[in-house]
């Protein structure tokens, strides 16, 4: 009889999928059958056309009502937020009181208080989940708590592993949470394109192209960055990415007093792999001045991969990773406290563990 694993999934959009994918792979590479569990609602059919495009056997998908309430409060809204998916948790396991589960959650961290809940009165289950979104290791505050709600599901003999996308979190916490499991966060690697040819098929000239790339909102600093394009004899800016409705309003703003020795291109759009080839083949420099962000960022390590220069903000792991594996040896001739450059040009070995295929390989040992 083969092992059973049920997978908790309500994120479909970024890297989520990918994540998904893998995840689902690798358990049918060990002989796992797989219940897939998700929302009833828009993401959840997203995510079911998107496993039965790829998977034929092996797979059951099981949707369940998952309520979303819209409060302005933050802290009502995330209370009845995790009441909702308690819920659903709750609905999705009722008639399998007596059953010993198997659980595996690609993303706990918007939902982290239902889960501990729900472990708590769940008598017979083995849990395992990714976080990505935990940050008080870069805090000074004596009290978070995120960092108590890991505490208690590390030492929960429910919890299997905890596996941690963070080097940092992982470095300075792994003798503390036994249970922490770091590998890196995994990019698709195609071949790069040749500069010149890329850059043809989106109709760019030969100016300094400095790319922002991902979901378009106020993390990503629009208004520093044109400031600063105004720094350069010419410059072309590519913004990859569904906009906001923020950004939106700045980047017209923008063009209304854009010189013409600036030029700006849109992609407004979801960017499919091809698309994010060409965008970073043509790029000579990616944005990655976030504001307010210490966590890891996958355009970071597509940066690498692609051996670009980045201008960043220096904290959290982006700083990190530009202070270990950057190269400072050139300028640029603008005057600011606050962003940082460096180039990414030797450093293969680290991209090598940023794969599909590691994840793969060290999601079940």
């Amino acid at each position: 009889m083969k092992n059973k694993i049920y997978i908790i999934e309500n994120e479909f959009d970024g890297h989520h999928f990918y994540y998904l994918k893998n995840i689902i792979e690798s358990y049918l590479k060990n002989d796992y059958s797989i219940e897939l569990i998700i929302p009833d609602n828009e993401t959840g059919d997203k995510i079911k056309n998107g496993v039965y495009g790829i998977f034929n056997t092996g797979i059951k998908i099981s949707q369940k009502k998952l309520i979303n309430v819209k409060l302005k409060n933050k802290y009502l809204k995330f209370i009845f937020n995790q009441i909702c998916f308690l819920y659903f948790l709750h609905i999705s396991f009722k008639n399998k009181k007596d059953e010993f589960i198997n659980v595996f959650c690609p993303y706990i961290d918007s939902y982290y208080v239902s889960f501990s809940i729900f472990l708590f009165y769940k008598k017979r289950i083995s849990f395992s989940f990714i976080t990505m979104r935990q940050d008080f290791h870069f805090t000074y505050k004596k009290f978070n708590f995120k960092k108590l709600i890991l505490e208690l599901l590390n030492k929960s003999n429910k919890v299997s592993k905890i596996y941690i996308i963070d080097i940092i979190l992982f470095e300075k916490y792994k003798n503390r949470f036994k249970k922490f499991k770091y590998f890196p966060d995994p990019i698709l690697q195609p071949k790069p394109l040749d500069k010149v040819e890329a850059r043809s098929k989106i109709n760019l000239n030969k100016s300094t192209t400095i790319l922002v790339y991902g979901y378009i909102d106020e993390k990503k600093s629009l208004v520093e960055l044109f400031n600063i394009a105004y720094n350069f004899d010419s410059i072309n800016i590519l913004v990859a990415g569904i906009q906001n409705f923020d950004s939106v309003n700045k980047i017209n703003n923008f063009k209304l007093k854009m010189p013409s020795r600036i030029k700006l291109f849109e992609f407004n759009e979801y960017i499919n792999e091809d698309l994010e080839n060409l965008l970073f083949s043509s790029a000579d420099i990616i944005w990655l001045c976030y504001k307010n962000f210490s966590l890891m960022s996958n355009v970071l390590i597509k940066s690498i991969y692609y051996k670009k220069i980045i201008f960043y903000y220096d904290i959290g792991l982006i700083a990190y990773y530009s202070n270990k594996y950057g190269n400072n040896n050139f300028k640029y001739n603008f005057n600011t406290m606050n962003v940082k450059y460096t180039r990414f040009d030797k450093n293969d070995d680290l991209t090598k563990i940023h794969t599909w295929k590691y994840l793969q390989q060290n999601i079940l040992n």
